[in-house]
């Protein structure tokens, strides 16, 4: 009788635990890990061929296209999709909760001074009809992004894709696609959209700003119009970079700098910077009395990332060969993402919500005059709303303007 009641209690521990474990549910900072690392591995891939050039793109933004793709895919299409992000494991419900909670928490933010926000669309091509269980996953979990159907055929499909463009940016992105960029073989058009212009929570004063040399990559150097500021910053250093974080005007996020050290480099940052570290670098930065010399920026990187997608093991779902999507389609069809076109925007300029008192006796400077990193994260999760890799801030036919 003894053993039995032991064995009862035994039993009810276990009980307990096992629903306590249920009850916290996923952790979802295991996932927005896995995005981080799928943003950096996107990274290297395309600086493996633009090396000298600016890349500016949303982990978040292509990491839930991603996912809407994989709830309409089976076999290895649905495996290259989940595994790219560290997502396999997990059951499709808690990629698709783990979305909603993140794009939910992170603001998107729509003001005269500053918008920052991601946009997302899937154009399939008119005859295919959606599975009604995935419209209505994407639909539930996924706010932000759009199904359309559309004649890829029609002469007037590009403007019909920019009326959506201007309409779902509030107008801040006007065109996106032409005519050469669609053709009746079109058959899955996947789109997105970044655009971040800042504000700051505290101004960098204009008076303040001037010109002055940035030193490329290549060694060669380049104009810039540098901003100035002082204050009590956030800061961390290692052997490798230094790293700001600068408060900007929506408390829930914040610009995060890296600027390499001596002779690194940008690679250097990239070999090292994976989602654990990020989490774990996080916790470390400590209140500092700083100059901060940051550059200007007005910068635009489009491009298609398919083939950086191929090169870090997302091959089928845009190849007619392999590409499965049974699950999106009430019908069964040979379709597979046949176009993909990504559009970022990085505004910085001096804008603050309050007014900055400079401090010249603060000595200890941060000049961002070379080639430097920069994320936009929430500060609550850590997830990436932006990564930029900036190697010449100012192209010089917008620098003189000035």
């Amino acid at each position: 009788m003894k053993r039995f009641l032991i064995f009862l209690d035994i039993l009810f521990f276990m009980l307990i635990f096992i629903c306590t474990a249920f009850a916290k549910g996923v952790d979802d900072s295991q996932l927005i890990k896995g995005n981080i690392n799928f943003g950096i591995k996107l990274m290297n891939e395309v600086r493996n061929h633009e090396f000298d050039n600016n890349v500016i793109f949303s982990p978040i933004g292509l990491g839930q296209s991603l996912s809407v793709l994989s709830n309409g895919a089976v076999g290895s299409t649905f495996d290259e999709l989940n595994l790219v992000q560290g997502f396999n494991g997990y059951r499709e419900s808690e990629i698709n909760s783990f979305w909603k909670n993140t794009v939910s928490s992170t603001p998107y933010v729509y003001d005269k001074k500053m918008f920052i926000f991601t946009r997302s669309s899937l154009w399939v091509q008119n005859g295919f009809t959606f599975n009604p269980e995935f419209m209505s996953t994407i639909n539930s979990f996924y706010p932000g992004f759009d199904l359309t159907y559309i004649n890829f055929s029609d002469k007037y499909t590009p403007s019909a894709i920019n009326d959506w463009v201007k309409t779902s940016t509030n107008h801040q992105v006007t065109s996106i696609v032409s005519k050469k960029d669609v053709s009746k073989d079109t058959m899955m058009y996947l789109i997105n959209i970044t655009y971040a212009k800042l504000a700051w929570k505290n101004e960098f004063p204009k008076n303040l700003t001037k010109k002055g040399t940035f030193y490329l990559s290549n060694g060669q150097t380049a104009k810039a119009l540098y901003m100035k500021t002082t204050g009590n910053f956030d800061y961390y250093e290692n052997d490798i970079f230094q790293a700001v974080k600068v408060e900007l005007a929506d408390p829930d996020l914040e610009a995060v700098f890296f600027l390499p050290k001596g002779t690194k480099t940008l690679m250097n940052i990239y070999r090292n910077m994976n989602g654990e570290n990020y989490f774990n670098w996080s916790t470390q930065f400590k209140k500092r009395p700083l100059m901060l010399i940051i550059p200007k920026m007005d910068l635009e990187y489009k491009t298609s990332f398919i083939p950086e997608f191929k090169g870090i093991g997302v091959g089928d779902p845009f190849d007619q060969n392999y590409a499965d999507f049974k699950k999106m389609f009430k019908v069964a069809n040979f379709s597979f993402v046949s176009n993909e076109i990504s559009d970022n925007f990085l505004k910085v300029d001096e804008y603050g919500l309050n007014k900055t008192i400079f401090n010249k006796d603060i000595k200890d400077v941060v000049n961002f005059d070379h080639p430097f990193v920069m994320v936009i994260a929430n500060k609550k999760t850590n997830a990436w709303l932006l990564i930029a890799s900036i190697e010449n801030p100012h192209p010089d036919e917008w620098f003189e303007i000035f």
